[in-house]
């Protein structure tokens, strides 16, 4: 996780707000599903964690982690560390042309 987050923030910046802080602020966040505002004492302000948030969230932090984490698992099982090919199965809902009620 360090790896990504030196990635996502490089080291010339300096921060008032360490990232691990911020991070664990968003984790307390997806866990509780409270609203930003919420966020306990502990924790840095919380228009500073959602900055963050933001940001990671614009660099494409989280999206290149969970791919890096399914090519390690896919590794860890002896499978190639990405997948050849992928099955798509769809399902088909019936429903109504028109809309309102009928009768």
């Amino acid at each position: 996780m360090a790896r990504f987050l030196k990635r996502a923030d490089p080291p010339g910046r300096p921060e008032a707000t360490a990232a691990r802080q911020a991070l664990a602020g968003i984790a307390w966040h997806l866990r509780t599903g409270g609203g930003w505002r919420a966020l306990p004492a502990g924790f840095p302000l919380w228009r500073t964690v959602y900055r963050w948030f933001r940001r990671w969230i614009e660099k494409g932090l989280f999206e290149s982690l969970m791919q890096a984490l399914a090519r390690r698992q896919r590794r860890r099982c002896g499978r190639r560390p990405d997948p050849r090919l992928a099955i798509i199965d769809t399902q088909s809902v019936k429903c109504i042309g028109v809309r309102g009620p009928r009768g």
